[in-house]
Formats: structure tokens, C-alpha cells, sequence
């Protein structure tokens, strides 16, 4: 009777230890992925605090150099040098995530870090390999951006602008500073005429206020 009545009793304590276990085992993954996640860095850049990203990144690839993240690191880690003017830093961490892993993100960031080397005609190589259509968001923005410097090295400054001012529509205020001023870099180069011309076709653009400023301070420089 004693042992009829013990045998259900053990299995159903060994049921219970077998669930807690499991549970456990499920809480130390979960942890595991937590501890591996970049997300708190991505969060740090979206508030744009950079210097705190790349300080997160920098430990975490110290620690963690088996993570499954780490092209993600990388790739964060040269996206956020690059906005840090700091191409050749960029290129060393591209340079990490192996060719057979290399995506249309990590080949357009390698664009954007040679373009600001001056290496144009390695950058021209591999933007040709490049598709509008691979990209969104701020990627697409960093795409026109690119497509912009292509076109202004080859003596198309004026369909640069149009294609900058199309960028703006992909991206948020943050990175409008550096479009500014990649506009004024190329308003820089023309002669008056065109610099009237340039007004002229982006008046009903978000590079209308650009245009403007620039052609006042030309005025007021020239006295």
C-alpha cells in the first residue's frame, strides 16, 4: 500500500524538479541573450550619444568575441566612426566581418568611409555593385548621400544636389547637418550662374533654404 502510494509521489517530485529546471535553464538563456545584445549601444546612438556607444562597443567586443552579434558590433562600431569623421577607424572594423558575410549595409558603409578618404575610384567600384532598392530609413538617406559625392567627382554637380534633395526625405533631423553642409560643398564649386540656376530648380525643396544662405553669404563676401 506504503509503496503504491510512494511511487506516484516520486514521480510526480521528479516531474516537478525536471520543470524547474527547464525554467531555470530558460531564465540563464534568456539572461545569455540579454548580456550579448548591442541593443543598449544601438539605443545610446539613437539618442545620439555616440562617445557612450562606442565606449558599450568597445567592451563588448573585448568580451564577448565569440558572440553571435559580433558583425552587428562592427558594423554599428563603423557606422558611428563614420558620422565621427573617422573613416580609416570605420574601414578597420568593416574590415573585420569576413567576405562571405559582407551585406549590402556593411558595402555602403565601406563607400561612405572611402568617398570621405578621397579613394574615389574604390568607392566608385563598389557602389556600382550597390541597388536603390536594398535600402531604407537612414540607409537610403546614406545611399543618396553617396550617390551625390559620385555624381559631384564625376562634374555633375547639379544633378547632386537633386539627388541630395531627395535624401532628405529618408531621413530625420539629426543628420541634417551633414547634408547642409555636403550641400554647401557643392554649391561651393559652381560659378554664380549656376548657383542662380541651382536656386532656381530646388526652390520647392527642402534645399531652398540652403541655396539661399549660401547665396547671401556670396553677396555679402563679395562686398
Amino acid at each position: 500500500m506504503i509503496t503504491r502510494f510512494c511511487r506516484p509521489l516520486l514521480l510526480l517530485v521528479g516531474l516537478i524538479c525536471c520543470v524547474a529546471t527547464v525554467s531555470w535553464a530558460v531564465e540563464l538563456a534568456a539572461s545569455d541573450d540579454a548580456t550579448l545584445s548591442i541593443d543598449p549601444a544601438f539605443r545610446m546612438y539613437q539618442r545620439g550619444e555616440n562617445n557612450q556607444a562606442l565606449s558599450f562597443l568597445r567592451s563588448y567586443l573585448l568580451d564577448h568575441a565569440d558572440s553571435p552579434h559580433l558583425d552587428s558590433a562592427h558594423l554599428l562600431m563603423a557606422r558611428i566612426l563614420l558620422e565621427e569623421q573617422k573613416p580609416s577607424d570605420a574601414l578597420f572594423y568593416l574590415q573585420r566581418i569576413e567576405p562571405q558575410k559582407q551585406t549590402s549595409e556593411a558595402t555602403l558603409l565601406r563607400v561612405a568611409a572611402l568617398q570621405q578618404l578621397d579613394q574615389l575610384e574604390d568607392a566608385e567600384s563598389l557602389f556600382s555593385k550597390l541597388s536603390e532598392e536594398s535600402f531604407f530609413g537612414d540607409d537610403l538617406a546614406l545611399y543618396y548621400r553617396c550617390r551625390a559625392d559620385y555624381l559631384q567627382a564625376r562634374g555633375q554637380a547639379l544633378q547632386s544636389l537633386m539627388v541630395l534633395s531627395l535624401a532628405f526625405q529618408y531621413t530625420d533631423s539629426r543628420f541634417h547637418e551633414g547634408f547642409y553642409d555636403q550641400v554647401q560643398g557643392i554649391l561651393s564649386g559652381l560659378d554664380r550662374d549656376l548657383v542662380t540656376e541651382a536656386a532656381f530648380m530646388f526652390a520647392d525643396t527642402p534645399l531652398k533654404d540652403v541655396v539661399i544662405l549660401f547665396q547671401a553669404r556670396q553677396a555679402f563676401d563679395a562686398g
